[in-house]
Order: C-alpha cells, then structure tokens, then sequence
C-alpha cells in the first residue's frame, strides 16, 4: 500500500496516483497482472525517461508497462499535458513523496521512473496525472 501521511497536503496527481496504486491489484494480483487488460482510459503507464524536451513540452520515455501494445519497450516522445497540480514527486525507494505542484520539465531528468495516462489510445499524448520517481 502507497500513502502518503495525513498531515500532508496532496494535490489531484498525488490522490490519482494513491488510487491507481492501492486500488489497482498491486498487492493482490502482482504487478504484471495489472496491465494484462491495460485500458488507456483507466490505467496509467509506466515508464523510464530517456529525455526531456521542456521547449517542446515532451518527454521521450520507454514504456515497460503495458508490455503487450506496440507502443510498449521503445523510446517514444510524447507531448505532456499535465499541469502543476497534477505532478506528482516521489522517491523510488518506498515511495516516498517528496511533494507536488511543481513543473514537471524542471524535476523530471533521464533516467528517472515515469507514471501517467494516455491521452489517446497510441500514447502520443499524457495527462491527467504524470508522476515523477525520482532516482
């Protein structure tokens, strides 16, 4: 189970992000099982960022998950649409938030891991909630 304390305030990306993760089989049904049925509307990806392009509003990212779309294990540039209360910062070990409301294009680096939702069914576009783990 992914928390976050009680006494922190959390903006919409971090409540999203809480709900895929406590709500989506994680702990039940294993990690891989959750993108078996990957639905672009309702199940975020997840990926490495291989670069950043702030200038462009794009990240170029290798989505390891889902596994099975053919988006999925290729560097692909997407343009991202999430706001700053809709960014998300957590360290990679335990999870543990370091805060949101922040521009994604000044904290995410190469190498960092990358959840959020498809705008599209090909993934050319990512939104509603884009979370940074960073490494």
């Amino acid at each position: 189970m992914v928390e976050v304390s009680p006494d922190v305030e959390t903006t919409q990306g971090a409540k999203e992000f809480l709900r895929f993760m406590n709500t989506s089989g994680y702990e039940k049904e294993g990690i891989s099982a959750v993108w078996q049925n990957w639905d672009w509307q309702e199940t975020m990806i997840f990926a490495d960022i291989v670069s950043v392009a702030s200038e462009s509003g794009g990240l170029e990212i290798n989505i390891n998950l889902p596994d099975n779309q053919l988006f999925s294990g290729r560097n692909k540039t997407v343009e991202v649409q999430c706001t700053s209360d809709q960014t998300e910062r957590f360290y990679y070990k335990d999870l543990l938030y370091l805060g949101g409301n922040v521009n994604i294009f000044k904290y995410a680096h190469a190498g960092d891991h990358f959840y959020a939702y498809c705008l599209d069914a090909d993934c050319n576009s990512l939104g509603r909630a884009c979370i940074i783990i960073e490494r």
